[in-house]
């Protein structure tokens, strides 16, 4: 197997989505896992939001923990050998119809990208080793985009972090510079999922929102520098992301420009989108 650089942090989020075609067990260890997590004050994860978006847009932040991977796709095949992929260009479409009940659930320059794209540009990717390699990712990858739909990591195992398999799925069928969107579907942490409905839609978020699920189309856009935008990175999937680009990208050379967030039942989707990032002082 070819050097890998490993990745120094603790703990990543589970994830599990409903309509997954995993077995009910590892579906429902996603769950109780997650229902574990007690939620966060609303400060505290707008100052745990505000400290990744550093180690995110400055290079010489010191307390930056994550490294750049260097695991690579063959990598993947050799340690977890049950990783498939099969097109999906029909699939991602799919998903991007079910979102258009949301406005601007899907920006305009990605429905152009995926809808003009040739044959055989999509691809679903399927690692199923939670048993034995303590690791479920599931996602679309598409010209521009990764929709990640479940993964689940035991806790305090020695299976690779969903950042570094992120990286090296998109990597294997593009260039990394050519991710502009991350969605995260289907979110059932509780951390994440008590910040977006008690703390955005609710008392501690703008108060012309309505507390709770809103009925209808309820997509909200929170942008980068804003309280609600620092919160959602505070929250763990905020760390799956932040954890996915500096996995991907040097320090200071991407950001998360803006976040939506929208209902799926009673999960929530999760849009995150990424800018080259140019520090203002140069």
């Amino acid at each position: 197997m070819s050097g890998i650089r490993p990745i120094f942090y603790a703990y990543e989020p589970e994830l599990a989505s409903s309509g997954s075609e995993y077995s009910s067990e590892a579906e429902s260890s996603a769950r109780s896992d997650a229902d574990r997590d007690l939620a966060c004050p609303f400060d505290e994860l707008i100052e745990e939001g505000m400290l990744r978006c550093q180690w995110l847009e400055y290079a010489d932040e010191s307390s930056c923990p994550i490294e750049q991977s260097t695991l690579t796709y063959e990598d993947l095949m050799e340690i977890l050998p049950s990783i498939r992929h099969t097109n999906a260009d029909s699939r991602i479409k799919q998903e991007l119809a079910d979102m258009e009940g949301h406005a601007s659930a899907i920006p305009d320059d990605l429905r152009t990208l995926i809808q003009k794209t040739h044959p055989g540009t999509s691809h679903r990717v399927v690692l199923s080793n939670y048993d034995t390699r303590g690791l479920v990712w599931t996602g679309l990858i598409g010209p521009g985009v990764m929709m990640i739909d479940l993964f689940n990591r035991k806790r305090n195992s020695a299976a690779l972090h969903v950042s570094e398999v992120s990286r090296a799925v998109y990597r294997h069928f593009y260039p990394l510079q050519f991710l502009r969107y991350i969605f995260i579907l289907g979110v059932v942490n509780e951390q994440t999922i008590s910040c977006i409905k008690d703390d955005l839609y609710g008392a501690n978020g703008d108060d012309n929102l309505p507390a709770g699920w809103p009925s209808g189309s309820c997509l909200q856009e929170w942008n980068h520098s804003t309280p609600q935008f620092y919160a959602l990175m505070g929250t763990r999937i905020g760390k799956t992301v932040v954890s996915i680009l500096l996995s991907a990208f040097p320090r200071g050379t991407r950001r998360v420009g803006k976040i939506a967030t929208w209902p799926c039942g009673s999960a929530a989707n999760i849009r995150f989108d990424l800018d080259v990032f140019v520090p203002a002082d140069n």
